[in-house]
C-alpha cells in the first residue's frame, strides 16, 4: 500500500469529515480516538506519540478517496408498506427497515443501526464546557478509546441480534450518530460467517466499505435517503433549554396524529406523562427542516448520488400522492431503491405475507428526495453560518435560531461584491432589457422601477439583466436580492435564463404578503444551476393589477464556495 505519510487529520479538507469512524477503527497502533469539535461533531483525535504515520487512516478515509461504486445508475424504485400495523406505528414511514431487519434476524443474522444511547437524557445535565472536553482515558476491548461520560453520545450505532435490541433501532434520529467501534464489531461477525444488515447514512455506508476493503457476501448495506445530520450537541442544548424536566424518552416522527407526514414529536417524562409537539411549534424541527443546522460535510455530500453505496436504499416516499392522488399513505409509505443484484436477492427473499403494498414506480418519481438524482445537491439555509457563530458564542438555541433567520444588511452584501459573479446596484443605473410593449422603466429615489404595461398578464414577457459571466451547470450559487413590489399576484418568481435557448430555471419564489408595499424585502437564498445561464429574469405575468411595479435596489450572485 502506498505510504501517504499523512494522518487523516492532515489529509481531510476542513469541514469534510463525516465521523464515519473508518480511520479510528482501522488504526493498527490504536493512535486514533474520537473527540468533539467546537460544534459537537465527532472527529478523530490523534495521539502523536502512538502514531507511526503509516498513512492507513488517510488511505481508507472516504472523504479523501471515495471507495469504488459498482451499483446500477438506474436502480429499480418501489413503493412499500408493511402489513404489520404495530410495526407501522413504530416506524417513521412504511416500515421498510423494520421488515428487512426482522427478516435478517429470522435468518440468524445481526442488524446494525442507530439507537438512543442508554443515558442520552443525562447528557443535557452536563454543562456545555463539560460536553466539549475530550476526556478519553479508558479503552474498549477493540482498543478504541470511547468518549468519556462527560461526552456521552445521544445516539449511537449498535448491533442487535435479538428482538429487544432491534426495537431500539426503529424511528428516525435527526442528528449525527456516534459510530464507536461498530465497524470492527461488524468485521468480526462477518469473518465468522455471520450475516449482517447495516443501515446508516450514505457516508457511513461508504465508510464501512472503505474500512472492510472487500465485499462480504453476508453483508447487506442499506443507506438512507437522508436530509442532513446536525450535531448531537445542538439537540442536547435544545432539550436542556426547552423542558423544565429532562425527558425520559424522545420520539421523532410520532404517528399520534394519524399521519406519517406531520413530523410530530412525542416527548415522554418520568411520571409517564408526555407532550406531543407539532412540527411548526418545535424549535429543533424548525431548524432541522429549514437546513439551518446542516453541517458543511452534508452540504457538500459526495455519497448521496446515484449510483449509491448501499445494496438497498430506503427513505420516505415524499410526493407519491402528487403522481397518484388516490394513493392512501396516511400510515406511511417507504421508498426503496434496489441498487445491485445482492440487494435484489435479499429484497426478493422477503416473505410475501409481511408486505401489504409493493409496486415498482418510475425512477424520476424520486424527485429531489435524498438529493440522489443527478443535478440535485444538498444545501444549507443561507443563515446557517450565523446559527453556528451564535451557538459557539454561548447563546441559547432559540437565540441562535433567531440569528440564523435574520436578513442580511447592506454592509454584509457589500462585503461580497468583489468576488461576485453578478452585481447590480441601482445607484449605478439600470441594465434591464425588455420589450417596450411590456414594460416601462423609471429611476425613482435610487431604485430602478419596472412598471408592467400589459393588464392581461401575458406569459413569456420578461425583463432581464445580462450577467458579466455565465453561471455554470451543476454549480451552487448564493443570491441576495433587495426589492419591493406592488402586485395583486400571490407570488413573484425570480428566474435565471439562457437567452439563446430560452431555457430558464426558477431560483426563488417570494410569497407576497402586502400587495403594495414601500418596504424593502431582502432575500438571501442558494440554488444549483442546472444549465449554463447568462441572465437574471423577472416575468411580467406576476406583476399585475392597478399600476403594478417591481423595484430593485440590489441584486448579487456569488459562487457559494466563495461566501465562506
Amino acid at each position: 500500500m502506498e505510504d501517504l505519510k499523512q494522518t487523516v487529520a492532515e489529509a481531510v479538507s476542513p469541514g469534510m469529515c463525516t465521523g464515519c469512524s473508518a480511520c479510528v477503527n482501522s488504526c493498527p497502533k490504536k493512535a486514533l480516538s474520537f473527540k468533539r469539535d467546537r460544534f459537537g461533531y465527532f472527529v478523530p483525535d490523534i495521539d502523536i506519540e502512538k502514531c507511526n504515520r503509516c498513512g492507513l487512516c488517510a488511505n481508507l478515509c472516504p472523504a479523501v478517496k471515495l471507495p469504488a461504486r459498482s451499483n446500477s445508475d438506474s436502480p429499480s424504485l418501489y413503493a412499500f408498506i408493511a402489513r404489520d400495523e404495530n410495526l407501522l406505528r413504530k416506524s417513521s414511514s412504511g416500515a421498510a427497515f423494520g421488515v428487512m431487519a426482522e427478516h435478517m434476524l429470522s435468518q440468524g443474522g445481526a442488524v446494525s443501526g442507530c439507537a438512543w444511547s442508554e443515558d442520552w437524557n443525562k447528557s443535557p445535565a452536563n454543562s456545555d464546557n463539560d460536553r466539549m472536553q475530550n476526556d478519553v482515558n479508558s479503552s474498549s476491548n477493540t482498543g478504541i478509546a470511547p468518549l468519556s461520560s462527560k461526552m456521552s453520545p445521544v445516539a449511537e450505532h449498535i448491533i442487535a441480534d435479538n428482538e429487544a435490541d432491534l426495537q431500539k433501532l426503529h424511528k428516525s434520529k435527526y442528528f449525527q450518530s456516534y459510530m464507536g467501534s461498530v465497524f470492527s464489531e461488524i468485521a468480526e461477525l462477518l469473518k465468522t460467517g455471520r450475516r449482517v444488515l447495516f443501515c446508516g447514512c450514505p457516508c457511513q455506508v461508504a465508510g464501512l466499505r472503505s474500512f472492510l476493503r472487500k465485499d462480504y457476501d453476508g453483508l447487506i448495506c442499506v443507506d438512507l435517503l437522508c436530509g442532513n445530520a446536525p450535531s448531537q450537541s445542538f439537540f442536547t442544548k435544545y432539550v436542556k433549554e426547552s423542558f423544565q424536566e429532562i425527558p425520559a424518552s424522545y420520539e421523532f416522527r410520532n404517528k399520534t396524529s394519524g399521519s406519517w407526514a406531520t413530523h410530530t414529536v412525542k416527548v415522554g417524562f418520568k411520571n409517564d406523562s408526555y407532550s406531543v409537539i407539532e412540527r411548526n411549534a418545535d424549535l429543533f424541527q424548525k431548524a432541522y427542516h429549514k437546513h439551518i443546522m446542516t453541517p458543511p460535510h452534508c452540504e457538500r455530500c459526495k455519497y448521496q448520488t446515484i449510483p449509491r453505496y448501499g445494496d438497498i436504499t430506503i427513505g420516505d416516499f415524499w410526493g407519491i400522492s402528487k403522481h397518484e392522488p388516490q394513493f392512501n399513505c396516511q400510515k406511511g409509505v417507504s421508498l426503496i431503491l434496489v441498487n445491485n443484484n445482492k440487494g435484489k436477492s435479499f429484497f426478493e427473499s422477503l416473505p410475501d405475507n409481511i408486505i401489504d403494498y409493493l409496486e415498482e414506480k418510475p425512477l424520476e418519481w424520486l424527485g429531489k428526495n435524498g438529493c440522489a438524482l443527478k443535478g440535485c445537491h444538498n444545501w444549507a439555509y443561507p443563515g446557517r453560518n450565523r446559527f453556528y457563530s451564535s451557538y459557539s458564542s454561548g447563546k441559547s438555541f432559540e437565540k441562535s435560531l433567531e440569528e440564523a433567520l435574520k436578513l442580511p444588511n447592506d454592509d454584509e452584501i457589500a462585503r461580497l461584491v468583489p468576488g461576485s459573479v453578478f452585481y447590480f446596484d441601482s445607484i449605478n443605473g439600470s441594465n434591464f432589457r425588455f420589450s417596450p410593449d411590456d414594460w416601462e422603466e423609471h429611476y425613482i429615489f435610487k431604485d430602478v422601477y419596472l412598471f408592467s404595461k400589459r393588464k392581461e398578464s401575458p406569459v413569456r414577457r420578461y425583463a432581464w439583466l445580462n450577467f458579466k459571466s455565465r453561471l455554470t451547470k451543476y454549480t451552487r450559487y448564493r443570491a441576495f436580492v433587495k426589492f419591493k413590489v406592488s402586485t395583486i399576484s400571490n407570488i413573484v418568481n425570480f428566474h435565471i435564463m439562457d437567452m439563446i435557448t430560452k431555457k430558464n430555471q426558477l431560483i426563488y419564489s417570494y410569497h407576497v404578503e402586502d400587495f403594495s408595499s414601500e418596504n424593502y424585502v431582502i432575500k438571501e437564498f442558494v440554488f444549483d444551476a442546472n444549465f449554463d445561464y447568462d441572465c437574471f429574469m423577472i416575468a411580467a405575468s406576476q406583476i399585475k393589477g392597478e399600476d403594478p411595479w417591481i423595484a430593485f435596489s440590489k441584486i448579487l450572485i456569488i459562487k457559494d464556495e466563495d461566501f465562506y
